[in-house]
């Protein structure tokens, strides 16, 4: 029995691909940011970028520790709202705290009385 080249590429491909490690997804780890051009941009003197560039340090420090306690959706999203224009590890950070804290809080319905048109 001889296989075509087209049944043979696609045997090969369901022998290999599931022995492939997947490649990382982009949420799999904490990005690597450049945050000197928004310190610098924040910072009028040497003393404020300094202080900037540690605050961003200690926030990267933060998320690396913490990294696996955030869900692959909050991280996509919260990377994806920080690591725009001037990416910041201190606005990550805080993205997925709140995001954390949200899916805490318990789903209360406030009523808010009849509603009333207003003309």
């Amino acid at each position: 029995m001889r296989l075509s080249p087209l049944a043979f590429a696609l045997i090969a491909a369901a022998l290999v691909l599931p022995a492939m490690e997947r490649p990382a997804l982009a949420s799999d780890q904490v990005p690597t940011f450049d945050v000197r051009p928004s310190c610098r941009g924040g910072s009028d003197t040497e003393a404020a970028l300094k202080s900037c560039l540690q605050s961003e340090a200690d926030a990267r420090k933060q998320l690396v520790a913490d990294w696996s306690k955030w869900t692959p959706k909050q991280r996509q999203g919260c990377i994806a709202e920080a690591g725009t224009e001037q990416p910041s590890y201190v606005e990550l950070l805080t993205c997925l705290q709140i995001d954390k804290e949200v899916t805490t809080l318990p789903n209360q319905k406030i009523d808010l009385g009849p509603l009333r048109k207003i003309d």
